[in-house]
């Protein structure tokens, strides 16, 4: 990759992790200033999920000068030398009990597709967080993607824990770049034939999840009859404190790279041991309709994958031959990360509206 020849600066907190992956990705030195300073914000400056990411990045990306300031209100990176960004090579990683193994794992996938060499990471932390990322996900959707450009990747889930748990869950990502990334045509839809789902618990009484599951086999079967979910409950081991349950859900069409995933998870608020509400039925509901929403939209991948897409993408533009996405819709956020792409990328997307399907093709131009 040749030395760094661009800076780009930004405020605010939205994006970090984006910015990050980006510069990266890229080779390109960046400020983010501004993290958290205004009256209202709660805790100022980076979280700790910030600082576990940045940590991660030092072991991949050796050439990075990677630093926040005392205040944690700024990050800077800067680049030195000519080398690869990412060498490659085998490094483990601790995430913090509140941010799923997931969060970290999906950085590392990108990093991969352009590292100099294979790359393998060892995880320890929860499967599942309040926020949606589930790992399970992420291997039943991105590892078919990245495939669709030419990257073989895998994901070996050793051990799931629920949010929170300090112990227990252990992931194994490991990716194996290619000589070039190939420009993939995400643009066909097809029929959703089958829903695939895992629904887990950590120190709960195993009807609890598969209270969670039934309900949600009930609600999708009236869409795609072919649905199962898999229940696994995992005993506490003693660990009064690691306790929770979360599901995955994934749909996919025949013959297609289409795999669209929904997420959900509990665990206790605050510092009562209390289950009752929202109810596991509840909560399994609630995954049942967030992977409805998203077959509704008609995109060929999910809304949570399209980020990971995109950014696949304008990395394979260099080779001078364009793909394309199909999504569902343009949010505040798709839009948001193509801005961040032009920044770093000077790439920006054409879109073409397709009326009939009410979707939106995406292709760098």
């Amino acid at each position: 990759m040749p030395a760094t020849t661009s800076s780009v600066s930004f405020w605010g907190t939205k994006g970090i992790r984006r910015r990050l992956t980006l510069a990266l990705l890229t080779r390109t030195n960046i400020t983010i200033s501004g993290i958290r300073t205004a009256e209202e914000d709660a805790h100022i400056g980076v979280t700790e999920d910030e600082l576990s990411l940045i940590k991660l990045f030092r072991q991949l990306c050796p050439a990075a000068g990677i630093s926040v300031t005392k205040s944690g209100t700024e990050i800077v990176v800067s680049w030195h030398g000519t080398g690869s960004a990412v060498p490659g090579g085998s490094f483990s990683h601790v995430c913090p009990s509140g941010r799923s193994v997931a969060w970290f794992a999906e950085c590392v996938l990108l990093a991969g597709s352009v590292a100099a060499a294979p790359l393998c990471v060892r995880f320890a932390g929860p499967a599942t967080d309040l926020a949606g990322n589930s790992i399970d996900g992420l291997r039943a959707v991105n590892i078919p993607l990245l495939k669709e450009f030419g990257v073989f990747a895998s994901i070996d889930i050793v051990g799931r824990t629920a949010v929170g748990a300090r112990v227990g869950g252990s992931v194994t990502v490991a990716v194996m770049p290619p000589r070039q990334l190939i420009p993939a045509e995400l643009t066909t839809t097809d029929i959703i034939s089958r829903v695939r789902g895992v629904a887990y618990s950590t120190g709960l009484d195993p009807t609890l999840v598969a209270l969670a599951a039934e309900a949600a086999e009930t609600l999708l079967k009236r869409t795609v009859p072919d649905t199962e979910i898999a229940v696994i409950a995992s005993p506490n081991e003693g660990h009064t404190t690691d306790k929770g349950y979360g599901m995955t859900l994934v749909a996919s069409a025949d013959d297609s790279h289409i795999n669209l995933a929904a997420s959900c998870t509990f665990c206790p608020r605050g510092e009562k041991d209390y289950f009752a509400f929202p109810s596991p039925e509840n909560l399994g509901v609630r995954a049942g309709r967030l992977l409805i929403q998203q077959l509704v939209k008609h995109g060929s991948v999910s809304t949570a994958s399209t980020p990971f897409v995109l950014t696949l993408l304008a990395l394979a533009q260099r080779s001078g031959h364009a793909g394309a996405v199909r999504v569902g819709s343009l949010n505040g956020k798709i839009v948001q990360v193509l801005r961040d792409i032009k920044a770093f990328f000077g790439l920006e997307f054409d879109l073409q509206h397709d009326h009939k399907s009410k979707t939106v093709v995406l292709t760098p131009s």
